[in-house]
């Protein structure tokens, strides 16, 4: 950290002496981190005669506002990006930095700065160790407000929050390492006895074998239903592969296998088996390449006695249906968790931990809960529905519903629930069905019914049902709405001179500024033509009035490229403020467009407001 050297006078003197106590007193308290970090932001605030002083702390590759107060308490919540703004700058330099002006700034979000309603700063790195968890900011509305002493203060201020947050970091580091060994532990002892239920079940032999670099066979692993399905006592009377299989089959056992190691496929052959008693039954010997170290191959396999297929041609039939239907069905993603235990997973197939960005189905089993993956059914779990389907009413449900995958990215899943029971408790399972594109399709062709296709904003039809329903909330919560009515000024001459490709750049132009100029919670549309209105959320007249000017001064000085040469024009603008006895947004868009019109009668490129 760059500490900035200051030179005290007489009158900075108490201020430091303030600062030294204020530090003395919030290091000894048992504050907890947030009730210390709004506690700072205060002590800050007083200290530097700020009008605002944040916390930022550092969330992967953003900045969150964690607390604040004074004239950006409200920004609680805030998210930058750590590669911008004079914030992300000082996590990166590890420095002090100082904006005596943000309008002249480069370093600085302006965007944000100005929504804001900050003229000045200053930002002060948040260390643990050697690395930068967050910062510490004051703000004025006002250029060249803070002086060194200020600087100074902020810098000591920061040491109080960084070595809290330390603390914290540490502590949650030791508790969240007990945690994970605790549950990785739990994760594998269920998984074991899990396998060993899943394997006991199966009506035949569980195997793995590495095959060697002379072809030679090594048996891994034979399940206990070995014995048992060969006719011996216990497993360890199974010396050799070659015991099992009858002489005359051994050489087209050996080279289906062989040839399934050369092309790295599966080992999927039926063949005879010989038994403890030298009877033979049929099985249908499914095999999987493990993995491969060096010449070594591992497959892990089943067989199973297919022997009644081979008396009955219609019973093998009927497997071989069953089996294509569940071959078929593998691409499906199959979950099963525990509703009542905050959606803990019970079984997971690779499927599914596809579908979830995941690497094996082991990963996801790892997880103490899959309601952070889909948020959306949690949330409905509540429904009539799925209510039923716990009760046992219905017998399964099918949904739509968002996954949010591993590495961030989000996809939509068909889903199709029933009630099962696993260990003896009820259990929900889920069969998953990627949607994704048929999503898309449908989301494009929504914002296709509500967006204007050449500008991007709003349509008319869109935009008054959503002014119409900020009308309705602003009567149930008292909130000031304003109406801007935009047209763009001799705009058929544009199109006379240019033709209409060189109108659609303007009206396109001229939109985007709309948005970049009004607020999100701003709402801007196409009405039509050349003609844009906008609603004006939490705003006067007065407000309103400044806005439209500025877009006016800005749209003056805006040239259009086009081919080689560069439009220009103006736009007049009405504007009108919703009134209690306004019944829709209509009634405000009249009032709105009489204005309009009385700019353009006035002589254009102008802002007139209407009562």
């Amino acid at each position: 950290m760059n500490d900035i050297s200051i030179e005290l006078t007489s009158d900075q003197t108490p201020r430091l002496q303030e600062l030294l106590e204020v530090q003395a007193k919030l290091a000894s308290s048992d504050l907890g981190l947030d009730d210390l970090m709004q506690e700072v932001v205060l002590s800050v605030q007083r200290l530097t005669d700020a009008q605002g002083a944040i916390v930022e702390l550092v969330e992967g590759d953003e900045l969150v506002y964690r607390a604040a107060c004074g004239n950006v308490a409200d920004a609680v919540g805030t998210r930058l990006k750590v590669a911008s703004s004079l914030s992300g700058l000082s996590v990166r330099s590890a420095s002090v930095l100082r904006c005596m002006d943000t309008e002249t700034d480069d370093r600085v979000d302006r965007t944000l700065t100005r929504k804001l309603n900050i003229r000045s700063m200053v930002v002060t790195p948040l260390f643990h160790g050697q690395k930068v968890i967050g910062v510490l900011k004051v703000s004025a509305d006002e250029a060249h407000w803070f002086d060194d002493l200020d600087t100074h203060i902020l810098q000591r201020m920061g040491d109080v929050i960084a070595a809290a947050l330390s603390r914290r970091i540490e502590a949650d580091a030791r508790q969240q390492l007990y945690e994970d060994r605790a549950l990785a532990l739990e994760a594998l002892s269920e998984s074991e006895e899990q396998l060993q239920n899943i394997i006991a079940s199966i009506p035949g032999v569980v195997y793995q074998q590495t095959i060697q670099a002379d072809s030679q066979r090594r048996s891994v692993y034979l399940s206990p239903t070995a014995a048992r399905f060969f006719g011996y006592e216990e497993v360890e009377s199974l010396q050799s592969w070659e015991q099992t299989v009858p002489p005359a089959d051994r050489e087209l056992v050996d080279r289906t296998l062989k040839h399934a190691v050369e092309t790295g496929l599966d080992w999927q052959f039926d063949h005879r088996v010989r038994l403890a008693d030298n009877s033979t039954r049929w099985v249908r010997n499914r095999a999987q390449r493990a993995r491969q170290n060096g010449d070594d191959v591992l497959y892990t396999g089943v067989l199973l006695d297919i022997t009644r297929e081979y008396k009955a041609k219609e019973a093998v039939e009927e497997n071989e249906r069953r089996f294509r239907a569940l071959a078929e069905g593998s691409i499906q993603g199959i979950v099963v968790e525990r509703i009542h235990e905050n959606y803990r997973p019970l079984y997971v197939n690779e499927a599914a931990a596809r579908m979830f960005g995941f690497d094996s189905a082991g990963d996801v089993m790892d997880l103490p809960s899959l309601a952070h993956l889909m948020p959306e059914l949690t949330r409905e779990a509540g429904d009539n529905q799925w209510v039923q389907l716990l009760h046992g009413e219905v017998s399964s449900v099918r949904d739509t519903v968002p996954v949010h995958r591993k590495d961030g990215g989000t996809m939509w899943i068909e889903l199709l629930g029933t009630m099962v029971e696993w260990d003896g408790e009820p259990a929900f399972q889920m069969t998953l069905t990627d949607v994704t594109e048929r999503q898309r399709m449908m989301d494009e062709l929504r914002l296709m019914a509500a967006t204007d296709e050449l500008t991007g904003v709003l349509n008319r039809r869109q935009f008054q049902l959503v002014a119409d329903q900020e009308m309705r909330r602003s009567k149930r919560h008292p909130l000031n709405l304003s109406v801007l009515a935009f047209d763009l000024d001799r705009f058929k001459a544009i199109n006379d001179t240019y033709g209409h490709p060189g109108g659609d750049e303007v009206l396109k132009a001229f939109a985007s500024l709309l948005q970049q100029e009004l607020r999100d919670s701003d709402v801007v549309c196409r009405y039509g033509g050349e003609e844009f209105i906008a609603l004006l959320i939490n705003a006067t007249a007065q407000r309103a009035l400044e806005v439209a000017e500025r877009i006016r001064e800005r749209w003056a000085s805006t040239r259009v490229p086009y081919n080689d040469d560069a439009i220009s024009t103006t736009v007049s603008i009405g504007v009108t403020e919703i009134q209690t006895t306004d019944d829709q947004i209509s009634d405000g868009i009249r009032r709105a467009d009489v204005a309009l019109y009385e700019a353009k009668n006035s002589g254009r490129d102008r802002v007139k407001l209407r009562d």
